[in-house]
């Protein structure tokens, strides 16, 4: 699978600007982490215009896990997209699954689309966490999320937790979460 770029346990943040351009990355795997995404811990960044397709998340362990950011502080998060599958397996403390960032801390989270599944029916943990977009001291406008959670969350927040949230929008969906198609 992918390593995560970024180690916040090493303090190795990613600082400066990732601009996809709007490219899309398909079926990003990453499994075997504590900090699980595309980027383990970014501080001081802007990541911005990029897709993520089919991505694939396993957490096995006490950890931060989100498709795009598993840690952000002093970041700014723009126009991600993210669908595919968040996944936590095994015995464990406890985890924190969200759909573009895990965790963060005075960050702003904008333009964001989350079309994910959060299966946590066969994980064994104290807490598990689950939360549309971030967790945590984020500032999140103007962004679409679609869940669909199979087992139980002991704390489910369809959009973010101890954010400032406006103009966002969340569709829950019963089964396979629903695809946004252009107008």
């Amino acid at each position: 699978g992918f390593i995560p770029i970024g180690d916040k346990g090493r303090n190795r943040p990613f600082s400066g600007t990732y601009d996809g351009d709007g490219h899309s990355i398909s079926k990003l795997y990453v499994s075997g982490y504590d900090d699980a995404g595309m980027f383990g811990y970014i501080n001081n960044a802007c990541i911005k215009n990029l897709n993520f397709e089919n991505a694939n998340i396993v957490v096995d362990r006490v950890s931060n896990v989100a498709v795009a950011v598993a840690n952000a502080e002093n970041s700014t998060i723009l126009n991600i997209t993210a669908s595919g599958q968040i996944k936590a397996v095994g015995n464990f403390d406890g985890a924190t699954l969200s759909g573009i960032v895990g965790v963060s801390v005075r960050s702003t989270i904008s333009g964001c689309v989350s079309i994910l599944s959060f299966d946590v029916e066969e994980a064994n943990a104290n807490l598990i966490q689950v939360a549309g977009i971030a967790q945590v001291e984020a500032t999140i406008s103007n962004c679409l999320v679609s869940t669909f959670i199979k087992g139980t969350p002991q704390r489910y927040f369809p959009i973010g937790d101890e954010a400032t949230i406006s103009k966002c929008i969340v569709v829950e969906s019963n089964g396979i979460p629903s695809e946004i198609q252009p107008t």
